[in-house]
């Protein structure tokens, strides 16, 4: 909704995370915010890294903050900010500061401008908060698993995504190609497939039918976390064909 006109420029508010942002000029920052009204957008920040400036303590990356924002040609421009929520450990913790930096890259380059969705502005807010106060490294799969279904690419894990098939548990394979897993009977179709562990899709599966708070309850050993990780990353790479910088350090 359109508040009212400051210089000329058409204003609103909205709620947003923090998940990039890059000098510019002498004083100014951009920022990439994903917003809960407007999905992902570019603003500038004026004058923001001077000393003396009131919008700097509400403009760190992956806060939550509450904006009032003025259309521009290029970017819009930040006229105001409020800071909802901080996540100190994001800041303070290692381990905390690359998982966040890995959802918000995954957020910002698979994601288009302009495109809302509640469901991944929750989603971020929540595996945020989850890693500020937690900081398991589970909770990053959750994301990438809930993150592919609403970009429309849930991973097929009930039946052989192929023949449609009961699946036979020591007989299972994942194909990011053919998006799930699938029987032996259709190997030869992917010839990018690999065998995978039957609690390996039964966490995806637990994904996909709970929220977050399910991985609390879910206990793997180092063997079964890399092979999730590993299935999770191909698939990603695969649909999205882009590079995710951030990823190998989450991998540490």
């Amino acid at each position: 909704m359109f508040l009212n006109k400051i210089n000329n420029m058409a204003t609103y508010k909205s709620q947003g995370i923090i998940i990039k942002r890059r000098n510019f000029g002498e004083a100014d920052r951009i920022l990439t915010i994903y917003t809960k009204r407007s999905g992902k957008i570019s603003a500038i920040a004026k004058g923001v890294r001077k000393p003396l400036s009131k919008l700097g303590g509400h403009l760190e990356l992956f806060y939550v903050t509450d904006f009032i924002l003025s259309e521009g040609r290029n970017f819009d421009i930040v006229a105001g900010a409020e800071l909802c929520e901080d996540f100190p450990k994001l800041r303070k913790n290692l381990h905390a500061t690359e998982q966040a930096f890995y959802i918000s890259e995954l957020t910002d380059k698979l994601l288009h401008d302009e495109i809302e969705s509640r469901k991944i502005y929750s989603l971020l807010y929540e595996t945020l908060k989850n890693i500020n106060n937690y900081g398991d490294m589970l909770f990053l799969r959750y994301f990438e698993t809930m993150f592919l279904q609403e970009l429309g690419h849930r991973p097929e894990v009930e039946n052989c995504v192929k023949c449609q098939e009961v699946l036979i548990p020591e007989k299972i394979y994942w194909s990011s190609e053919l998006g799930g897993v699938h029987c032996e009977n259709c190997k030869p179709v992917s010839h990018n497939s690999i065998k995978i562990r039957p609690e390996t899709v039964k966490i995806i599966r637990l994904f996909l039918a709970h929220d977050s708070g399910i991985v609390k309850n879910i206990n793997i050993n180092n063997d079964l976390q890399k092979e999730l990780d590993d299935v999770l990353e191909d698939f990603i790479k695969y649909i999205s064909e882009k590079e995710i910088y951030s990823k190998k350090y989450t991998k540490r």
